[in-house]
């Protein structure tokens, strides 16, 4: 029973059954809302750290295919240690980010856990039909949490992130269209062991629209200019849950002397209450980046800051 307590399918019971029963209980009080709230995200990654272990631990891959079918015609997961790592960091980072959404309306955080619902399926999905799916799951509650300022200048950049994101989405499906109609199937595990098969002009075609719909979903410079739109113009809880990338970015982990640009920039950005464009203009530069930016704050003297408007 155990076993079966922590099994990762949990993770997407906990998401849609905290999505149904949190307009329920608005009506008890917001006490009510707040408690299932966390208590979601808290199971989802306590679910997602109990697999971590297991799977350090030897245990084998977990498959997963749901309603009775094979794929294509069903969900296919798949949970092993890679995922397992996935899972608990977007979990943990989700559990701390939910400190600034408990008092928030209960749609704020319901999309909430919508959106970290289905951000675990982008790192368990083995399809790539089931992968075009949980990415508008992702985008579509990602959209509501951009615009919660209704401000001019986030509604702008919202609609901006909306287009690129619409762009990347047809991309994405076109692509994978194409390469059903190659291969005759979606599975990534089978398009990677027969990749030979994805061939002649379509097969080219279809490798061609993925590639372009992971270049704008990205963000790379210089097509970045809606992406940083975002980060500067919504609330800092929201940006922070809005991951990005840029091809460059071992640049920044491998040089000190960029490092070392970015911890001067933080501290004197910081100072001046431009830290959140800095982050913005900084924000695709990759993991090096942000463990910089950090260690700069970490070390300046604390000032009073302006706060960020409340959620709504």
């Amino acid at each position: 029973m155990v076993a079966s307590l922590f099994h990762p399918l949990n993770i997407f019971i906990l998401g849609l059954g905290g999505g149904f029963i949190i307009p329920l209980l608005s009506r008890l009080g917001k006490v009510w809302v707040s408690v299932v709230f966390v208590l979601a995200l808290t199971g989802m990654t306590l679910i997602s750290g109990v697999s971590l272990f297991k799977f350090l631990a030897g245990a084998l891959p977990i498959e997963i295919l749901t309603g009775g079918a094979t794929p294509p015609y069903s969900i296919n997961l798949r949970v092993g240690l890679a995922e397992s790592v996935f899972s608990v960091g977007v979990n943990l980072v989700a559990l701390l980010g939910a400190v600034y959404f408990v008092r928030a309306k209960y749609s704020v955080m319901l999309i909430y856990l919508i959106m970290v619902m289905g951000i675990q399926g982008m790192v368990m999905t083995r399809d790539l039909f089931n992968l075009f799916v949980f990415l508008e799951i992702v985008s579509v509650a990602t959209y509501g949490l951009l615009g919660l300022p209704n401000e001019p200048a986030a509604l702008s950049a919202t609609f901006k992130y909306l287009m690129a994101t619409v762009i990347a989405s047809t991309f994405f499906l076109l692509g994978t269209v194409l390469l059903y109609a190659v291969t005759g199937m979606v599975n990534i595990d089978d398009l990677i062991g027969r990749r030979s098969a994805i061939a002649g002009p379509i097969g080219f075609a279809a490798l061609m629209f993925l590639l372009a719909s992971l270049l704008v979903e990205l963000k790379p410079f210089p097509a970045n200019g809606w992406g940083l739109d975002v980060y500067v113009t919504t609330h800092a809880a929201v940006a922070a849950q809005q991951p990005s990338s840029e091809v460059p970015s071992d640049q920044w982990r491998n040089n000190p002397i960029n490092a070392d640009r970015c911890f001067v920039g933080g501290r004197s950005n910081s100072r001046t209450g431009m830290l959140p464009h800095l982050i913005a203009r900084l924000s695709q530069a990759g993991p090096g980046t942000a463990a910089a930016i950090s260690a700069g704050q970490r070390t300046r003297r604390r000032r009073p800051r302006p706060r960020s408007a409340p959620l709504h």
